[in-house]
């Protein structure tokens, strides 16, 4: 009986999943269209591999090697058991007692009594096979239904996995989508303001009624409390509390991209300002509402170069 089935066809997403986890050389989809055949059917059979053990919940090697043993034990080829050997050693030891005992029977009874041991010591062994392959026969229909119960529990966590898998996919993509949408509003509020504000010959109402394609004003009459000294500040505290790294995000299935810690973010108040969480308490930037703030670090280091440079 086979432990699990391999995949029929292969998904783009087990190809995904699979150069995700696997060690060693792995494809994307346009590199395995490149390969010669025999070496793509030799990749294609290693991810439907994949894909049927975890569908079968025997994704890891722990699992899959547990289930082997219980096979082996079911079929009746892992050997004896321990409950056997025991067993067997005792009716060996019976056995060879009967003898030893027959033997120090002297005298005109010594052949009689040999003749005796041994046929005892006979049925000895023989009712000890028959016990022993009773046993065997026992152990095997446990480790069946251990089997069975272990399979049956391990399809179900398979299948509890690929649904939260789908869960996580679809909540990535919710939050791309909100992602796209924010940095698509800050960069349309960006353009809109400067299209806005050209477009009516540099009136500043033209300016608003552009930016409002965005997310938010920044029109300087729209605000009070300005504080042009604080906002540098700010934006050098900004800067030095980023933590910049390189890094896998497992929940997009992504490795080797760049950024920053949100958590450097919230350190200061201008990263408090776009730092936003997810009703699961997960960290996001908020690219509308940091677009500015962006705009501003890069002003700072602007003025911190010019001074470098000797500039005004």
């Amino acid at each position: 009986m086979a432990l699990y089935e391999r995949a029929d066809e292969v998904t783009s997403q087990d190809l995904s999943d699979y150069a995700a986890s696997a060690d060693g050389v792995t494809y994307s989809e346009e590199q395995l269209r490149q390969l010669n055949p025999e070496v793509r059917q030799a990749y294609i059979d290693k991810v439907a591999e994949f894909a049927g053990r975890r569908a079968a919940g025997l994704e890891g090697d722990r699992a899959l090697a547990f289930a082997q043993d219980l096979q082996a034990r079911a079929e009746g080829t892992a050997g004896p058991s321990m409950a056997e050997q025991q067993l067997r050693q005792q009716i060996g030891t019976a056995a060879r007692g009967q003898i030893g005992a027959a033997q120090r029977v002297g005298g005109r009874f010594a052949a009689g009594a040999a003749r005796a041991g041994a046929m005892s010591a006979d049925r000895i062994e023989a009712a000890g096979d028959t016990a022993a392959t009773a046993l065997r026969q026992q152990e095997q229909q446990q480790a069946q239904q251990q089997l069975d119960m272990f399979l049956l529990g391990q399809e179900q966590q398979g299948q509890q996995m690929a649904l939260a898998r789908e869960q996580m996919d679809f909540q990535r993509q919710l939050a791309e989508d909100e992602g796209n949408r924010r940095l698509f509003s800050g960069i349309l509020t960006g353009i809109g303001a400067l299209a806005g504000f050209f477009g009516t010959g540099g009136n500043p109402s033209g300016a608003v009624a552009g930016a409002q394609v965005g997310a938010s004003f920044s029109d300087k009459r729209m605000k009070t409390n300005i504080d042009r000294r604080a906002g540098m500040e700010g934006a050098y505290q900004f800067l030095e509390s980023l933590e910049g790294a390189k890094y896998d995000l497992p929940a997009n299935r992504e490795r080797g991209s760049f950024g920053v810690m949100a958590q450097s973010a919230e350190r200061t108040p201008m990263g408090r300002s776009f730092v936003e969480r997810t009703p699961e308490g997960v960290r996001t930037l908020n690219a509308g509402k940091g677009f500015n703030a962006l705009l501003l670090a890069q002003k700072s280091l602007h003025e911190r170069l010019k001074r470098l440079e000797g500039g005004e």
